[in-house]
């Protein structure tokens, strides 16, 4: 029987009119498995796409007031390099910005392969925000987040970064308030940090508050953490997420060795 040989010109065909089919897997892992060659492709496919590509479905950004003394965004005030799963495709390598103020993913109306042209970023008129709802998670800058709906009890919709995840998981919710201040003769515009931590420990959330509330996140083993709280150097109210970090892992630590 003879046999078609598919010429790259085929192949690319292919890919252009089912994309979905050659995505799929990459819904539910973040490709790990795929051979370096394969990865590539898709980038190269990425890329071919430009404005064309199903990425491109949400609105312009409008920025923010520049006057302001800091900035509403995570980490910078610059697009950097990350990876979304957006709308059951894994987009990876492409310029991410993450609102904290409004809770919204940014990238650019146009990116490629190769790095974009100094300034590109800070142009308010080309960056766009992504749909929140086709968000299922997204990487910045080593920092990953993903998108809660409105199922988990005593937590709003949103993005919230998985600092940790073991036997229990660390949640933090990053937000940031525009503020306007009298000061004097002037108005001060700032943007302000209110972060929120929560756990899920034993298939439930636990909002995190206080030092109270840290050690009943952990049912059957508030002795143990209560001791291993007033043994630390840091205190709960000067550095909170430094504090839960290190308790969620004592918690997988003594998890283990009861398994023993």
């Amino acid at each position: 029987m003879l046999r078609r040989i598919l010429t790259p010109p085929v192949i690319c065909a292919l890919i252009i009119i089912s994309p979905q089919r050659l995505f799929a897997q990459l819904s539910t892992t973040d490709s790990n498995y795929l051979s370096s060659s394969l990865e590539e492709a898709i980038l190269t496919f990425q890329s071919s796409l430009k404005e064309n590509s199903h990425l491109f479905n949400g609105w312009q950004n409008t920025n923010y007031e520049q006057l302001s003394l800091n900035h509403p965004y995570f980490m910078q005030d610059s697009m950097q390099l990350g990876n979304v799963l957006y709308d059951g495709t894994l987009y990876k390598n492409i310029p991410l910005l993450y609102d904290e103020s409004n809770d919204n993913l940014l990238t650019l109306s146009y990116f490629s392969a190769t790095p974009y042209p100094p300034g590109y970023a800070v142009q308010k008129k080309q960056r766009m925000d992504l749909v929140k709802e086709k968000i299922s998670r997204f990487t910045i800058a080593g920092h990953q987040f993903i998108r809660l709906d409105s199922s988990a009890p005593n937590m709003r919709e949103g993005f919230y970064e998985s600092a940790y995840k073991g036997n229990s998981t660390m949640y933090i919710k990053r937000s940031k308030k525009y503020i306007e201040e009298a000061k004097q003769k002037d108005v001060e515009i700032r943007y302000e940090i209110f972060d929120e931590y929560y756990i899920f420990c034993e298939n439930r959330f636990y909002h995190i508050k206080s030092k109270k509330l840290l050690v009943n996140a952990f049912p059957g083993k508030e002795a143990q953490v209560k001791s291993f709280l007033n043994s630390l150097p840091i205190k709960f109210r000067k550095n909170k997420e430094k504090v839960i970090f290190e308790t969620v892992k004592y918690y997988d630590q003594l998890m283990a060795a009861g398994s023993k």
